[in-house]
């Protein structure tokens, strides 16, 4: 005789009403009995008569029943399926840790949770936030993947900042490593997949290996880190690293460095990969390539390739910008044909020939004109690696840059030992290449900086060598050409050639004289100012420090390559009123925050213009208060250089507001000024006649750019639509809670594991006394134990406070405290439990809700019916969401989609169980048939709904990526969850 019940029934106890579902069975002298799972601690044997098959009408036929429970039901279903991770339109980073809210820095968010390829750019301007950016992925990982292997590699001065910001902002304990702990990471990881938990962080420099053993043959940490990934990688194992980020990627930008070797083997063994840059390098073929392949080998394979397909994106780009800036139909008409001739045509001419039969309709449609221009936007072909956000879109108020030039000359002796020096160097030099030329500038640029701190260096003066940091790249010059070059103008040499009086070089400096006229300047117009100063050089650092401080005015230094405690530094000038000034270098300064201080000082200008915009945005950044921001240049009128950088520079107003993205433009311009400044051809008249064209040209380029975005005339819509999305997210709260959380604990522990103490902590919002009972911690140590971490709710001999709300950890002086967040052990142990177990779910609920003016519908109050759907799309882009539906019975009017989220998500709130529905609908003159006439209409709008977004994702792809990709089909499907 067969059994009655199949394993995974759901039964009900016909003498107790219980419901639950059968997980063993057995048979014992003919009599059947089933272990039937009521929760974690009621799991009894029932004979087989004594249970009742409970049969699964399905949602909609409880509906149609009138079988509704209350707003418990649905608090439940919405907070498993919000936790459980799997959902692309919840973000598990919003609203969780103590970062201030900026709607920029969760675009990359968005981008990386619908992509497929876990690789992305950031390249935001400098000042927006990447190291936060990069967490919240993090964070959403975490969440959704469960990973717990993080490695975040940047320039050694940066390791500091990085694990302060990632305790500070996220509770995150990382550790700084070296190449050979990092090695013993990994190593151990591999043994132990799965079971291995870190978060680490090396510098580049220290991991970097250029094919070449030390000490006699025997192998370097850096040798062998390399091996072993390079061994790893061959074997085709899985990911040892969840994500990798990887700061300043610039610094890979050539593929023939030892920087670009290492990263890339270390991306073949990570999952993930994030790649931060502030230097915009999009419109550089060469470097966005080079980044790009770091990202992606098997996408961007072929630089001619990707050179063609850029050529062919830029028309793309072209309507885009134009729908942006609101353009005439007749500008961007004109240029529809050269897309209409390209190859990418073939696979999106649906696309196209529906924009331009409609354009008129478009552009007189803001929303729909915004929309395109995203959609442009979109069909770069890297344009799903790639995010980019500037200050200008991110912010619409922005501090006043104020710009001021102190110029001066100099004097007697020190003109004349400048221009000694520099024909000597010039006649000493057989320019056979033009790296002897850059080291000529350097010096002269050395002087330029300050004649005192060179002469000093030169003459055997100073301990340090201040070559050692200059504003020429590494990547920019081969390492060869630099040694010879330099053995071939050791200055030091030629000392003996001058008259150096350095005792005369400090008293009559009239540099210094005029920095010193400038900051007193600065204190008096500005008591409370505190000032940043930057040079290239760690000697007219170490020089303006002493003679600062020695004629009181009381300044601290940072330099790279230089062994201090960067962060006390930082903490004494931020802290310390009597501190007035930070002297800094670029290294050293890189990735602070100095938005405390509200005037910036350039003792010399970079070439780089967007070095010198880094400069700028140590103070021109999150979190600056100022209304204004003083730029402050110190330039001399007897040297070239500085006349023709500052001339450039402002006519550019780099001083005054953010370049953006003109950096093609700027980089293109400052090649040519630099060769010709070089050229040994020309005099020094013909140089600078030069130099003043080229700056022309590059007005005139930057002043088109500049007219394409002036004429939009509804920018603040433009910065809307770029947020938009991330707007939607925060109104309609998609994103794990506090109380999604504490429901989620508190419902499980109450219902599953009898014994628990789960009391509300009074004192503070948003918290729980915990004590697991006997059965849970064991079972909570056992999850621990396999996963290889610990929690203080591991034991049942102690309360303990939890925090949902992270904010609030800076006030708790108890012992035992935890902050439970969606990644917490407590919160993945009840998912995996649940994920495991059977539970039955109601789905249909009748609640009553008081909602505000502001989110009442259009037909105001009354009975409504609500539909909720999970739909997942598996293509180009990978989608799973909840959509929401909300119908007024009476009026059968459905209310808008952002609405309706709002409204149903507020229930789980504020919501209260409505267990008297019949007679409201009585009240409301319909009766459970109009309801589910309501609920039918939403069936038909749900099934009709985001369709077209989604095949046009697709499409995107083909048509970026060419005919073999035809068949990467839709493929769509959806699940009732709740009505």
């Amino acid at each position: 005789m067969e059994y009655k019940f199949e394993i995974g029934n759901q039964v009900m106890d016909i003498y107790e009403g219980d419901r639950g579902f059968i997980s063993d069975r057995k048979e014992n002298g003919g009599s059947r009995s089933y272990k039937v799972f009521f929760s974690q601690t009621k799991q009894p044997w029932i004979k087989e008569d004594e249970l009742k098959l409970v049969e699964d009408k399905g949602l909609l036929n409880r509906f149609a029943d009138g079988e509704f429970c209350g707003v418990e039901e649905l608090k439940r279903i919405l907070s498993f399926v919000k936790i459980k991770g799997e959902l692309t339109n919840i973000y598990y980073s919003m609203n969780n840790g103590s970062t201030e809210f900026f709607p920029h820095q969760f675009k990359p968010v968005l981008k990386f949770i619908e992509s497929t390829s876990g690789r992305l750019l950031i390249a935001d301007e400098v000042g927006l936030g990447k190291t936060i950016e990069a967490m919240y992925i993090w964070q959403e990982l975490v969440a959704r993947e469960n990973s717990h292997r993080l490695l975040v590699i940047c320039p050694s001065t940066l390791r500091e900042k990085w694990k302060n910001d990632m305790y500070k902002f996220f509770s995150i304990d990382a550790k700084i490593v070296s190449a050979q702990e990092l090695l013993n990471e990994l190593k151990d990881a591999d043994d132990k997949p799965g079971q291995k938990h870190f978060n680490l962080i090396v510098s580049l420099e220290g991991i970097r290996y250029k094919d070449k053993k030390e000490d006699g043959g025997k192998k370097s940490p850096q040798e062998k880190l390399n091996d072993f990934l390079e061994k790893r990688s061959g074997k085709d194992l899985s990911p040892i690293l969840d994500m990798v980020v990887v700061d300043e990627a610039h610094n890979l930008r050539n593929s023939a460095t030892a920087n670009h070797k290492t990263v890339s083997l270390i991306r073949d063994n990570a999952k993930n990969v994030v790649l931060l840059s502030a230097t915009p390098i999009q419109t550089e073929e060469t470097n966005l390539y080079s980044i790009l392949n770091i990202l992606n080998p098997e996408v961007f394979f072929n630089k001619k390739t990707f050179e063609c397909q850029l050529q062919e994106g830029q028309n793309y780009i072209k309507i885009s910008n134009l729908l942006r800036s609101k353009a005439s139909a007749s500008d961007i008409s004109a240029v529809l044909p050269a897309i209409k001739s390209g190859s990418m045509y073939q696979y999106d001419s649906s696309f196209i020939d529906n924009f331009e039969k409609n354009l008129d309709m478009i552009l007189s449609d803001d929303h729909k004109r915004l929309d395109y221009f995203e959609r442009f936007a979109q069909k770069v072909f890297y344009a799903n690696y790639f995010t980019r956000t500037r200050k200008c879109d991110a912010f619409m108020e922005q501090p006043k840059r104020n710009p001021c030039q102190y110029s001066f000359k100099l004097n007697e002796y020190e003109k004349k030992l400048y221009e000694k020096v520099s024909k000597t160097l010039k006649f000493r030099s057989d320019y056979v290449d033009r790296f002897g030329a850059f080291q000529l500038i350097t010096r002269q640029r050395q002087m330029a900086s300050s004649l005192f701190a060179a002469f000093e260096s030169w003459l055997g003066k100073s301990n340090s060598d201040d070559e050692s940091e200059f504003d020429f790249d590494e990547n920019d010059i081969d390492e060869k050409f630099n040694i010879l070059t330099k053995e071939k103008l050791n200055i030091s040499e030629l000392m003996p050639l001058f008259d150096v009086k350095l005792d005369e070089l400090e008293k009559n400096d009239s540099k210094y004289n005029k920095v010193l006229e400038c900051i007193q300047n600065q204190f008096k117009e500005y008591p409370n100012s505190k000032i940043v100063l930057f040079s290239f050089y760690r000697n007219t650092i170490k020089y303006l420090t002493r003679r600062l401080n020695d004629d009181g005015i009381k300044c601290i230094s940072m330099m790279g390559g230089v062994d201090s405690d960067k962060n006390q530094i930082m903490k004494d000038f931020r802290e310390d009123a009597t501190i007035r000034i930070l002297l800094s270098t670029e290294v050293g300064s890189e990735g602070l925050d100095l938005q405390f201080c509200d005037t910036e000082i350039n003792y010399d200008l970079p070439w780089n213009p967007m070095r010198l915009e880094q400069r700028i945005g140590r103070i021109d950044r999150i979190g600056q208060k100022a209304e204004k921001l003083n730029i402050i240049n110190l330039a001399c009128d007897d040297s070239i250089e500085d006349r023709v950088l500052l001339k450039l520079y402002d006519r550019i107003e780099i001083f005054k507001c953010s370049i953006g993205d003109i950096d093609e433009i700027l980089g293109k311009t400052v090649n040519g000024i630099a060769y010709v400044l070089l050229d040994k051809e020309l005099s020094d008249e013909e140089r600078e006649k030069r130099a003043d064209e080229l700056i022309d040209t590059a007005y005139i380029k930057q002043n088109r750019q500049k007219e394409l975005e002036s004429k939009a005339a509804n920018f603040q819509a433009f910065q809307d639509y770029i947020i938009q999305n991330v707007d939607e997210v925060k109104k309609t709260q998609r994103f794990v809670r506090s109380v999604d959380l504490m429901f989620y604990v508190k419902d499980y522990l109450t219902k599953e594991w009898q014994g628990c103490k789960i009391e509300e902590y009074q004192q503070l919002r948003d918290a729980l006394l915990i004590r697991l009972s006997h059965d849970a911690a064991r079972s909570f140590s056992n999850f621990l134990q396999k996963q290889g971490t610990t929690s203080q709710l591991r034991l049942d001999t102690q309360d303990v406070l939890c925090l949902f709300d992270s904010s609030q950890r800076e006030i708790i002086r108890k012992k035992f405290f935890e902050i439970i967040t969606y990644s917490h052990p407590l919160v993945k142990w009840i998912t995996e439990e649940r994920l495991k177990k059977p539970t039955s779910s109601y789905g249909c609920s009748s609640i009553l809700f008081k909602c505000d003016k502001s989110t009442l519908p259009t037909s105001g109050k009354g009975m409504y019916a609500y539909f909720i759907q999970q739909w997942e799309a598996k293509g180009f882009k990978k989608k799973k969401e909840l959509k929401y539906y909300l119908c007024h019975i009476e009026t059968q009017e459905v209310v808008c989609p952002l609405l309706a989220e709002e409204i149903l998500s507020k229930t789980f709130v504020s919501g209260k169980s409505n267990l008297r529905w019949q007679n409201a609908l009585e009240n409301e003159n319909v009766n459970i048939d109009d309801a589910y006439d309501a609920l039918d209409l939403l069936k038909n709008v749900a099934l009709n709904r985001n369709l077209e977004k989604i095949e046009e994702a697709n499409k995107v792809y083909i048509s970026n990526q060419g005919a073999t990709l035809w068949q990467k089909k839709i493929n769509l499907k959806n699940r009732n969850v709740a009505a």
